[in-house]
């Protein structure tokens, strides 16, 4: 019963896993970053924005994360997931 559930399992994984696209971005890129947390204006509320920017990558720190700075050349303070930015066009 086990052998068939892991089975099981694993084919509702590859299932899944087949439609999950990757962001990835390249140095210099123009991105999007999304508001979270407590940079978020609390009394904005629904007429808020969701994402702020545009930044531009600097550095790939691993896989999905990315160092940034705006666009006066000030760094931001730590890496973003690649989850959490959107590529900026313009």
């Amino acid at each position: 019963m086990t052998i068939r559930l892991a089975e099981y399992q694993q084919k509702l994984t590859r299932r899944y896993n087949k439609n999950v696209r990757r962001k990835e971005f390249s140095a210099r890129d123009l991105v999007l970053r999304k508001v979270v947390g407590n940079t978020r204006d609390v009394n904005a509320r629904k007429l808020m924005l969701t994402w702020e920017g545009p930044h531009r990558i600097t550095v790939i720190a691993s896989e999905g994360a990315y160092y940034s700075k705006d666009l006066d050349e000030k760094p931001l303070p730590r890496p973003w997931n690649a989850h959490n930015l959107k590529k900026f066009y313009h």
